[in-house]
């Protein structure tokens, strides 16, 4: 059957349950890295061989975002009309919810397990934290702290990282599955691709390639990994994933632009950051005080993604302002959804894992490299023995 690169099925591939990673390897450096160039073209090596691949002043975009230890699995106590049970559950924190005028209690959305436990006006109680449920959401639940201590308060002392659910819980995977760079609390998965990189890996990369290293930060939602569900991946809708837009990165990306520099990806979180920053520009660029020939390209590059890309990618609706700039520093937030068709007008290369076939990441990753070399790839990594997921071995792909 013809591959179509807007039906579901066509990502779908069969991987056996002995391919899937359930530990990262020591040290970080000798996964294995398969490189896929535009022509299909690939090679075969590891980590270790990465400085020596890339471009002279390689502009290399790392996400310094750090998982929260955002799911609660426990006993607690639930006051109910009156009556007090003890049930076992499960809490998995999603965000905080703006406060209504006059209130400074933490407001909090969760999904919850089972759900019949949180009924609205429930009292939940867990060792010296209490939290109401307020309203019921096609997520799951809004809460509300009742005691004086802060959400986040709560899951630093009862929380453990949010393990995807391919890897079976362990102290190991617990331990391993935050980066080295981790700097900004905010996300319910690891950027995985950069787990890979150890402070030793990127000197090397700075050493042998002169490249310059951007830190920026996305939150990963649970949008990135929800499953896509739509046979149409089109139907699809994504999560909006919070993310802060710096002076320096907007500056970073532009220079290394003008100059003819290749944009590296570390990771898709950091595709979905600076293909994002095209459509966040028209909100910042008032704001965002960069150098004359970095606002010039900004604004020229930005025109052009919006032309090529509006509206099936591009729409006001999923592209917005949380906060002004302070301290060179603005929060927004992107629910861009990429897939093929989507003209790339920021990243020239991307470093990724391997990712599973109902998720969004392959419809993206098919929009740079081509959905038919992905395939090959990808079939090509299953025979050679390739670990797979977010504790797996990755790919480096040149922009086709």
């Amino acid at each position: 059957m013809p591959l179509s690169p807007y039906l579901l099925s066509s990502y779908a591939y069969e991987l056996d349950p002995a391919n899937v990673a359930q530990v990262p390897v020591f040290p970080p450096e000798s996964a294995r890295l398969l490189t896929l160039n535009p022509d299909g073209q690939m090679g075969h090596g590891d980590f270790f061989g990465l400085p020596g691949q890339l471009a002279d002043h390689t502009a290399m975009f790392l996400n310094d975002t750090k998982v929260l230890p955002a799911r609660i699995k426990s006993a607690f106590s639930i006051t109910h009309r009156g009556t007090i049970r003890e049930r076992t559950g499960e809490i998995l924190y999603l965000n905080l919810v703006d406060l209504p005028a006059g209130e400074s209690a933490d407001r909090f959305e969760a999904m919850v397990y089972p759900g019949d436990s949180f009924p609205i006006g429930a009292v939940v109680t867990l060792g010296g934290y209490e939290f109401e449920t307020l309203e019921i959401t096609y997520q799951g639940r809004i809460f509300v702290m009742k005691s004086r201590n802060s959400a986040m308060d709560m899951l630093m002392d009862y929380g453990i990282y949010p393990i995807p659910p391919y890897i079976e819980p362990s102290r190991e995977a617990q331990d391993q599955y935050q980066t080295e760079f981790a700097r900004h609390p905010g996300s319910l998965a690891a950027p995985t691709a950069s787990l890979h990189f150890t402070r030793s890996l990127l000197e090397a990369c700075e050493t042998a390639a002169h490249a310059k290293l951007c830190y920026a930060t996305l939150h990963v939602g649970i949008g990135t990994f929800k499953i896509v569900n739509q046979e149409d991946i089109r139907n699809h809708t994504m999560h909006a994933e919070t993310m802060l837009v710096t002076r320096n990165i907007l500056e970073a990306v532009a220079q290394a632009k003008l100059a003819g520099n290749p944009v590296l990806a570390v990771g898709t979180t950091m595709v979905r950051y600076l293909e994002s920053l095209l459509y966040i520009w028209p909100l910042v660029e008032t704001q965002a005080n960069l150098s004359e020939e970095a606002k010039s390209w900004w604004q020229r590059q930005s025109d052009v993604s919006i032309d090529a890309n509006h509206p099936e990618f591009v729409r006001d609706e999923l592209f917005r302002l949380r906060s002004n700039f302070h301290d060179g520093v603005a929060t927004a937030e992107t629910s861009i959804f990429i897939y093929p068709g989507y003209e790339f007008g920021v990243v020239d290369e991307i470093v990724t894992n391997f990712h599973l076939p109902n998720s969004t990441l392959i419809p993206m990753i098919s929009a740079f490299a081509g959905l038919r070399n992905l395939k090959v790839a990808y079939e090509n990594a299953k025979s050679e023995g390739y670990r797979f997921y977010s504790f797996g071995d990755a790919m480096r792909l040149v922009k086709k």
